[in-house]
């Protein structure tokens, strides 16, 4: 789901989940009612959770806005 076979993370972030969340606006179309990357971005980021924190806290957040549910509750 995250083309980790083709794409860094980030680069996932920033070329294929970014933009899809800008045109879903730009159309007026839904936003995902089910997200969760943050997880991920914490497992991909495990060894060097410190040198991220700011992107995991906003994916985090992006996570709880659009689910309603935060998906780091059990990591926690």
């Amino acid at each position: 789901p995250f083309a980790m076979d083709t794409l860094d993370f980030h680069q996932w972030i920033q070329f294929v989940m970014v933009p899809r969340m800008w045109d879903l606006v730009d159309g007026e179309h839904p936003l995902p009612a089910n997200i969760a990357v943050s997880p991920m971005a914490t497992h991909v980021y495990r060894d060097r959770l410190e040198h991220h924190e700011g992107l995991i806290d906003s994916l985090r957040e992006f996570d709880i806005l659009l689910s309603g549910a935060d998906p780091l509750a059990e990591d926690c």
